[in-house]
């Protein structure tokens, strides 16, 4: 029976076609095994927190060739935090490198293929057993509220920078950038959530410098979590 894994790491692994030359498999690559990935205590007590997504090339073995991540979780606006996010991202990539997999099967035999995998880190793990055991339950009054896109509401809403490799390779397209405001109007942590990774870490810098009036709620201040898009063209 595969080795379960557990602790701060949930797993999802999805069929795709690795390039143009890898057909879609008949039946896709399932994982084995691998070992807890966890980020450390100063990461988690810093802020980072929610899902690293990651494309993994896998060949005809089930070995893995190729880990890249192509999305990264929730952290705090900060270029010191910036720099810790890179090095958490690179750990993962090295950890799912050492993942075992099932290999993906056409015409009854094995093939190269692709999955996508997903590590939930940091207080997000908590949070969710915490939704799951409050189901049912009555709902608190909020102190954050969903706004959905912001862009409208913005005060201030600089243009992020292109980046010069992005454009080099000729990559446009729109990026979403989920944003937490805080009770001042204050961008304090932001998720790019979709857009290609080579604008992610421009369009969420870019997010972390905007401004909002403060939203209030019966007359308080409150957090508003929202989405914020860019469209690099």
């Amino acid at each position: 029976m595969p080795k379960a894994v557990l602790g701060t790491l949930l797993i999802l692994v999805v069929a795709a076609a690795a390039s143009a030359q890898v057909s879609t498999p008949d039946s896709s690559a399932k994982f084995l095994s691998g070992q807890t990935f966890k980020i450390s205590p100063e990461d988690e007590e810093a802020g980072i927190s929610g899902t690293i997504k990651l494309a993994v090339d896998l060949s005809e073995t089930g070995a893995v060739k190729d880990v890249l991540v192509y999305l990264a979780p929730d952290w705090p606006c900060s270029s010191e935090m910036d720099k810790r996010m890179r090095a958490v991202l690179k750990n993962a990539e090295e950890a799912v490198k050492t993942f075992r997999f099932a290999p993906a099967v056409k015409n009854g035999k094995p093939v190269d293929s692709r999955v996508g995998i997903s590590l939930t880190v940091g207080k997000a793990v908590a949070q969710k057993g915490e939704d799951a055991s409050s189901s049912g339950q009555a709902t608190r009054k909020a102190t954050t509220i969903s706004a959905g896109n912001v862009n409208g509401k913005a005060i201030a809403l600089p243009t992020p920078a292109y980046p010069s490799e992005a454009k080099a390779a000729g990559v446009r397209g729109t990026v979403l950038v989920r944003v937490t405001i805080d009770e001042t109007g204050k961008v304090r942590s932001a998720q790019a959530v979709d857009g290609h990774g080579m604008l992610q870490f421009a369009a969420r810098a870019a997010a972390c410098q905007a401004k909002f009036a403060p939203t209030l709620l019966q007359g308080q201040p409150v957090k508003v979590t929202g989405v914020i898009t860019y469209n690099f063209l």
